[in-house]
């Protein structure tokens, strides 16, 4: 039980691979109190760069992402320019039958001139309540300096009716001198939420503002909810959408398949580019200022949409193409 002002971290360490891994019947923290790695880890990557874990951290030096998205133990590589460094967030592994969190579990990067990574938060509990936060965010900088990549957080739970999962967040960092500038920008870091009443799975990739460095994932053919919000995502398998999906203010591309038998397709401020096939199944879609580029198909093969709705300057294209019996067919 953590309560006035208590705070429980681990030391710092240059061990990636290591954290803070415990275990309890019951986990109570208060609403003065935290569970806070932030900036403990003091491994670093990529020259003048921001430091990345589960997002990229901004510069072209900055090391590629890494780290597990459904079972985080890794640090964040911190942000190094010269002699300054930024560090990077720790690790948490937390495993109860209830933990009442009020207070709040941090793995941030620090905020340096160039600043590090947020590490990993790993949840593991039947019921997880409370008002509090939970939050791995890469480091803000400011000036002509680059901030860190998001984290990587994981809650399994089979109860969450009283918990606000929007407060799990693993945002890369910004430059708060140019806050509109995505090149100065770490990337989105990875939120895995699971069910284990329902068996849902649930994948968001958020962040302050969408960076020019892409986000891997190895496909989205595993989740039920799928949210991008401010975040420049590649896939590099397939997406099989079974929800309705939310992309807002993003870059997505998905070099793999895309199939979709259940939900909506829902573009807002977004770019969503198709590398492969494309299967739907009465699927409605709804662009909002945004484009989408498919694959150019055959005059016998059909793509067959519920409804479709382009508003506010959207666009539907496909790709080029050196076949001249190829199109847009829906």
């Amino acid at each position: 039980k953590l309560k006035n002002n208590s705070k429980i971290p681990h030391a710092s360490s240059s061990g990636i691979n290591l954290g803070l891994n415990w275990q309890a019947d019951t986990i109570t923290v208060d609403a003065t109190s935290s569970f806070d790695v932030t900036g403990k880890s003091q491994t670093y990557g990529g020259t003048y760069a921001g430091g990345s874990h589960g997002g990229r951290g901004a510069h072209s030096t900055s090391s590629a992402t890494y780290g597990s998205l459904t079972q985080p133990y890794t640090m964040g590589l911190g942000g190094l320019y010269g002699s300054d460094k930024g560090d990077g967030g720790g690790a948490i592994r937390l495993k109860a039958q209830t933990l009442t969190l009020n207070g709040s579990i941090l793995s941030h990067g620090v905020k340096h001139d160039t600043s590090g990574a947020g590490g990993s938060v790993w949840l593991e509990v039947s019921t997880l309540e409370g008002t509090g936060l939970i939050a791995a965010n890469g480091g803000d900088t400011a000036n002509s300096y680059s901030a860190g990549g998001g984290g990587r957080i994981s809650v399994y739970a089979a109860d969450t009716s009283n918990f606000d999962l929007t407060a799990v967040s693993a945002k890369g960092g910004l430059n708060t001198t140019y806050s509109t500038n995505a090149t100065y920008a770490g990337g989105a870091g990875t939120v895995y939420l699971k069910n284990s009443t329902t068996n849902t799975a649930d994948l968001v990739l958020s962040s302050q503002l969408q960076s020019i460095y892409a986000t891997p994932v190895v496909n989205l053919t595993e989740f039920d909810d799928v949210t991008i919000r401010n975040a420049y995502v590649q896939v590099d398998g397939d997406a099989n959408q079974n929800e309705s999906w939310l992309f807002n203010k993003s870059k997505v591309t998905v070099k793999g398949s895309y199939s979709s038998q259940v939900g909506a397709l829902n573009l807002t401020d977004t770019v969503l580019t198709l590398s492969a096939g494309l299967t739907v199944n009465n699927t409605p879609l709804v662009l909002d200022d945004s484009t989408l580029s498919v694959q150019p198909t055959a005059i016998d093969q059909i793509t067959q949409w519920q409804s479709i709705e382009l508003k506010n300057n959207s666009k539907v294209t496909h790709a080029n193409s050196s076949d001249i019996n190829l199109g847009l067919n829906w």
